[in-house]
């Protein structure tokens, strides 16, 4: 089972890029995380689960500035501008998995 930490402070802002979301994630120096765990950030559609567009990568410093954009979707052909409302969130998972379940 994966152990989540939400980190949704700060997390968008429009930037330039057509279709792109600027993302900086900070963490308290009081959330100790695994080297080796992954971040995930995601763009999901109001009430709904799957995402439409993911980034994932081991656990980098802290703060990280991100991008999320088309070239993130998961679908070929969409792009972020095809959802007029998204939730951008991230989370931590040791097993690399992107489950939301909690737990």
């Amino acid at each position: 089972m994966s152990e989540k930490i939400s980190v949704t402070n700060n997390i968008t802002q429009k930037v330039a890029l057509p279709n792109a979301y600027k993302i900086k994630i900070n963490m308290t120096d009081a959330v100790v995380i695994p080297k080796n765990d992954y971040l995930f950030v995601f763009a999901s559609q109001v009430g709904v689960a799957m995402p439409v567009a993911v980034i994932k990568m081991k656990i980098p410093s802290f703060p990280i500035s991100l991008t999320l954009s088309d070239a993130n979707t998961m679908m070929k052909g969409t792009q972020l501008s095809d959802y007029p409302k998204l939730i951008i969130k991230a989370s931590i998972s040791s097993s690399g998995d992107v489950d939301q379940t909690q737990g």
